[in-house]
């Protein structure tokens, strides 16, 4: 049963056998980069405010995504078109899935649909929805833009496999219990360290290594030029993370697979930013580790907290 407001159940039990209910689905995509893209299921855009999203329980759980304790408006334009969700619901551990197709128009049409500058095709080509949160909350209203009655999440649940055809992408949706359906021990005992960088496992504060750089020109792909990039040792923000701190891509941050320091330098990141990058457009980098001992050690001085076992043989010299 889903948990809605006492005005949403008073509204629907009062609804007699003949009387229409007015609802629009709306759905959010919380991209792993930081961006949210919302969109109307309906056929009008809608702006409900952020308060009237399902809010935490008692237990501080459970809360939309879009909840906030403000009245102030989300926006949910019209998008790309949307097949009808095709839920399955389960009991027990097994995660409930969701079907999902999209049905965007193309970049030569009079009003194509876009993620930043790229097609839909491009951007799920590119890896922008992998590991994306997907919500689609239901709003019933009394008439056209009364949102008094809130809204509940009709499903919530992680982008898992992707299909992408010329005209269409098919996205299979299913909630949060698949997490637990991965099988691996809770530590890996292995020569690299099975710590995320940073965590409260490594302890090691990845902003006493960050630094600031501007864009030296126009641009958008996978490399990007800066001004300066000092870089001290050269490999460390191998790994690391860039994130826009002004310009259209403000907010955004992207996984660095390689950087060259210079004047001017290079930084190539494994997923473009969704808007073109202007010259002089500040990003914050911060950096990356190999997980090997000799970087924990002679890099970060954080060998106390390595979480690997270096001098376990390899497989091949194991017998």
């Amino acid at each position: 049963m889903k948990p809605a407001s006492t005005a949403l159940q008073n509204y629907l039990n009062g609804l007699g056998p003949s009387s229409p209910a007015l609802f629009a689905d709306l759905i959010t995509f919380a991209l792993y980069g930081g961006q949210f893209l919302r969109f109307s299921m309906a056929q009008f855009p809608l702006s409900p405010p952020a308060n009237s999203f399902q809010p935490p329980d008692a237990s501080g759980n459970g809360a939309s995504i879009n909840y906030a304790a403000s009245s102030a408006p989300l926006s949910f334009p019209l998008g790309p078109l949307f097949s009808r969700l095709k839920t399955s619901v389960k009991i027990g551990l097994d995660p409930d899935r969701a079907q999902l197709s999209i049905f965007p128009h193309p970049p030569g049409d009079a009003s194509p649909d876009l993620v930043g500058t790229l097609s839909w095709q491009d951007a799920a080509l590119l890896g922008f929805f992998n590991g994306a949160a997907v919500e689609v909350d239901r709003l019933f209203m009394p008439a056209v833009g009364d949102y008094s009655l809130g809204s509940f999440v009709l499903h919530l649940g992680r982008v898992g496999q992707i299909k992408i055809g010329r005209s269409k992408i098919d996205m299979e949706i299913p909630n949060l219990l698949v997490l637990l359906t991965g099988q691996y021990p809770r530590r890996l005992f292995q020569p690299q360290c099975t710590w995320a960088f940073g965590d409260s496992h490594c302890t090691y504060n990845r902003s006493l290594n960050a630094e600031s750089v501007a864009s030296n020109k126009a641009q958008s792909a996978l490399s990007i030029g800066v001004r300066s990039l000092l870089a001290t040792p050269s490999t460390l923000y191998n790994f690391g993370t860039i994130s826009a701190a002004s310009g259209a891509n403000n907010g955004f941050s992207r996984t660095i697979s390689s950087a060259s320091p210079g004047s001017p330098g290079t930084i190539v990141v494994t997923v473009p930013f969704p808007y073109p990058i202007d010259a002089g457009d500040l990003f914050t980098l911060l950096p990356g580790c190999d997980h090997t001992i000799a970087t924990c050690d002679t890099v970060f001085d954080n060998e106390a907290n390595f979480g690997g076992f270096p001098y376990i043989p390899p497989p091949e010299a194991a017998v």
